[in-house]
């Protein structure tokens, strides 16, 4: 693959006395033209009479200083046929005037810290080639985004944006994120696809940008292999997801982004699925992730077969939420149904925050836990530097809510707690399964009594 990139940058630093560096139109005119391999724009101002055209099938770099380039009415720079599948990147630069893209390919058009006037994708690739992709990296497209050939659109940042499309009769664009993104498009009569960015990869996430593609990638349960290779997701927005639907992740890497995720109603099955988010999580990691916790409903309601993560996750509420019975804010379950009547593996919630403020009055409730409501079967709970910062208090004769860290357990289960900080306050009566009992704290943990230990195991570290 050929490229052909212009770098502009607006700093003014840039030496006057750079050897090589264009100062006329003409001069910049011509290098463009045969293809130079280093052109460097002298700062200032540029107008042209008739269109730029890039028809060279090599790699150009024009490195400008606050350099504006101007145009008469209709025209603007043209990326021939003759680049091929080749490259052209556009850096810190104004351009008042349209760029045709004729040519280029699966990166073809790059506007990085770049305003421009129009953009038309024209690249027909009926006979062979790979198909036109434009990016913007904290750019704009004033006027209209014109799409007459098939081609794809990414924005990479919150800061670039386009003013409106128009994808031609019979033309399709691939919007790499969301719809809204391509502006006002209204005057479309082409077809619009969104397409998740990214391929999965640790080194290229798929870019999640709305709840759609949220349920895309995480709407259907999958069966468990246990070689299947591990995928990496990103978020790119705060999502509103369905609250009627359950979500999955099986050896996911998810980034949050620090971005929310919340739902907009609240669906309960008789398999308690509906009473978190993620129905269940298999060996997957959870990280950097603010979770507004809305209906009561938890993060996760199964997690298991395969080590669990959750690392940096904060949660958060504008209102008090009433945990249910058997319920977490968290993780309700630390085990996948039918996984077996003895699964070893591990969950940790390691610089997990609570800020949800919690009350139970029910008459008879049991196996409450702020951070992780049930620990069943040969189970390992890590609560490494987690902190809880909100107001819990129960009243029932007989609850789980133990320091609101975790609820009931079972057969042999473990429980390891590090560091653990209580800024908040902390108010329980009657029964308690893991730590504290008729208790009130205030400040960081100094007591730990037992109630119902069964042959479970819990170990402190403070």
């Amino acid at each position: 693959m050929v490229s052909l990139i212009l770098l502009f940058f607006v700093s003014c630093n840039i030496d006057p006395y750079i050897v090589g560096q264009i100062e006329s139109p003409e001069a910049f005119k011509n290098a463009l033209e045969e293809g130079k391999d280093s052109i460097v724009l002298k700062s200032g101002s540029y107008s042209f009479d008739d269109d730029l055209r890039i028809s060279k099938s090599s790699r150009i770099y024009v490195n400008g200083s606050c350099a504006n380039i101007s145009f008469a009415s209709g025209k603007g720079i043209v990326v021939d046929e003759s680049v091929a599948d080749g490259n052209v990147r556009f850096e810190d630069l104004n351009i008042d005037g349209k760029l045709l893209v004729n040519g280029g390919g699966s990166k073809s058009i790059e506007l990085v810290n770049t305003r421009i006037k129009n953009v038309e994708m024209a690249k027909d690739i009926s006979s062979g080639g790979e198909m036109p992709r434009l990016e913007l990296e904290s750019s704009s497209i004033e006027g209209i985004l014109l799409v007459t050939k098939n081609a794809y659109v990414e924005l990479l940042d919150e800061k670039s944006k386009i003013n409106s499309t128009i994808v031609d009769e019979n033309v399709e664009a691939y919007i790499v994120g969301c719809i809204e993104e391509l502006g006002d498009i209204s005057s479309s009569k082409g077809k619009i696809t969104e397409v998740i960015g990214g391929s999965g990869t640790e080194s290229d996430p798929y870019r999640i940008k709305s709840p759609k593609q949220f349920k895309a990638l995480f709407g259907t349960k999958k069966n468990y292999n246990q070689d299947d290779k591990q995928i990496y997701a990103k978020l790119q927005n705060d999502l509103v997801l369905d609250g009627s639907l359950n979500y999955y992740l099986t050896k996911t890497v998810l980034d949050g982004n620090m971005h929310s995720l919340s739902i907009d109603n609240h669906y309960e099955d008789s398999q308690s699925l509906g009473t978190a988010i993620f129905g269940e999580v298999i060996g997957s990691t959870i990280e950097n992730l603010i979770f507004d916790m809305e209906y009561s409903v938890a993060l996760i309601a199964f997690a298991g077969k395969e080590d669990v993560v959750l690392r940096n996750v904060i949660a958060r509420s504008d209102t008090p939420q009433k945990v249910p019975s058997g319920g977490a804010i968290f993780v309700v379950h630390a085990y996948i149904p039918g996984e077996g009547a003895v699964v070893s593996n591990t969950l940790t919630l390691e610089k997990c925050i609570n800020e949800v403020e919690i009350s139970m009055v029910e008459e008879q409730t049991a196996d409450h836990g702020i951070f992780v409501g049930k620990n069943v079967q040969d189970k390992t709970i890590i609560l490494d530097s987690c902190e809880n910062r909100a107001t819990i208090v129960s009243y029932a004769k007989k609850m789980g809510v133990a320091l609101g860290l975790s609820g009931s357990k079972s057969n042999k289960a473990k429980l390891k707690v590090v560091n653990f900080k209580n800024s908040g306050k902390i108010s329980c009566t009657g029964y308690a399964s893991f730590l504290t009992y008729d208790e009130e704290y205030n400040n960081s943990v100094n007591v730990i009594s037992i109630g119902n230990p069964d042959d479970s195991e819990i170990e402190v570290i403070k």
